[in-house]
């Protein structure tokens, strides 16, 4: 039974710490095409510069 909440705990905190960056990465990839610093171009499954591990996607959509 502990060693079930152990695993338990594990997992979901490693969940928690992936969320958290790719919450962080998606920012910061917004941020840099909020700047001027990346081109606003439609990208697929694109490596991370910092961590090439994570892939992002950017999708262009016009607004009203």
């Amino acid at each position: 039974m502990t060693g079930e909440l152990i695993r338990l705990g594990t997992l979901s905190a490693a969940r928690a710490r992936d969320l958290t960056q790719a919450q962080l990465i998606c920012e910061s990839k917004l941020a840099e095409i909020t700047a001027g610093i990346t081109p606003p171009e439609a990208v697929s499954s694109a490596e991370y510069e910092l961590d090439p591990e994570w892939v992002y996607s950017v999708e262009l959509a016009s607004v009203d």
